[in-house]
This record gives structure tokens, C-alpha cells and sequence, in this order.
């Protein structure tokens, strides 16, 4: 599986992407793993999802109300989940990695350059440019789903985000 993962999209290295460099992150600390209000602009309204299966995750969603001509993301999705090892971490990334090489219309774009290993992916539909960036430090794996009007929204706002989610990860371990 991890050969397949370095054919699509090439996994960062711990160390040079400012991973976690090894240590534990604590489900305790679940949300302070995910962006807050403090990391987007005051025009989001966020909403917290929390899974109901009982695992150690947690999502939150900021939505904002916005014409075509709004710069930037009109959504954002951060999420987390802390595994008990590093390797099930692993195996987390790998599952998402082949859930989104399964989707239709999905392309890999560069690198993002978080945590110890990273892959992401970007889809144009109806006008509306999606990215979805993933990420595993430690024994944890974050997520972001972004979306904002095609020419509006560019890579580089949503790797921001996720260098700053990946800051609190990285604190928390």
C-alpha cells in the first residue's frame, strides 16, 4: 500500500515538514487538535461534530455566507483522530489515501508539507474548486476539506490552514 501512496503523490519524510518528531498526542486534548475560531477569519460561524462512535475524533466545520466573488474559502472542515499507536496512524493515512484515489474526478496536487507524511487532492465541480489535505503526525491523523468559487481559491490559502492545525497538533505531542 505505501508504494501505491508514493506512486500518486509523494510522502513527506519526518522532520522536514515539521512532524511531531515521534512522541504520543493524547485524546485528552481533542479539541485543541483541530483549527479554531481564532485560526479563520470572524465572517465563519462554526459548528462542532463530534463522532458517535465513541473514538477518539473530533470535526469541526466553518461555513460562511458568500457571493461569487467571495476571495477564499466559503467552507472549511477540520478534523482529527487520535490512534492508540503510530502504526494504526499509518494505516489511517493509507485508508485515506485509497478512499480518495477512488474518487472520481480526484487529482493529486503537490506536496502539502505537513506532519510526518502528507497527500492532497483537488476537485472542480460546478464551479467550485475542493481540496482535501491529509496528514499524520505521531499517532494522530487530521484532515481539512476546503471548498470556495474555483478562481478564488487558491492552494496556498489552504495549506495556511493546515500548517496552522498542524501547529496545535505538533504542541499537543
Amino acid at each position: 500500500m505505501r508504494r501505491a501512496a508514493l506512486i500518486l503523490v509523494p510522502l513527506l519524510a519526518g522532520g522536514c515538514g515539521g512532524g511531531g518528531g515521534g512522541g504520543t498526542i493524547s485524546a485528552r486534548r481533542l479539541d485543541d487538535l483541530v483549527l479554531q475560531p481564532a485560526d479563520v477569519s470572524t465572517s465563519f460561524r462554526h459548528v462542532f461534530i463530534r463522532t458517535l462512535t465513541g473514538a477518539p475524533q473530533l470535526t469541526v466545520r466553518y461555513t460562511r455566507a458568500a457571493a461569487p466573488t467571495t476571495h477564499g474559502p466559503q467552507v472549511i472542515e477540520s478534523s482529527v483522530h487520535v490512534f492508540g499507536s503510530h502504526r494504526a496512524a499509518d494505516a489511517g493515512v493509507d485508508d485515506e489515501l485509497a478512499a480518495l484515489r477512488r474518487r472520481p474526478g480526484w487529482m493529486p496536487i503537490d506536496e502539502p508539507g505537513v506532519g510526518d507524511e502528507s497527500f492532497a487532492g483537488t476537485l472542480v465541480r460546478g464551479g467550485v474548486r475542493y481540496y482535501e489535505v491529509f496528514w499524520r503526525d505521531s499517532n494522530a491523523t487530521a484532515s481539512l476539506h476546503v471548498n470556495g468559487f474555483e478562481q478564488r481559491l487558491p492552494l496556498a490559502d489552504v495549506l495556511e490552514l493546515a500548517r496552522k492545525q498542524q501547529r496545535r497538533i505538533a504542541q499537543a505531542g
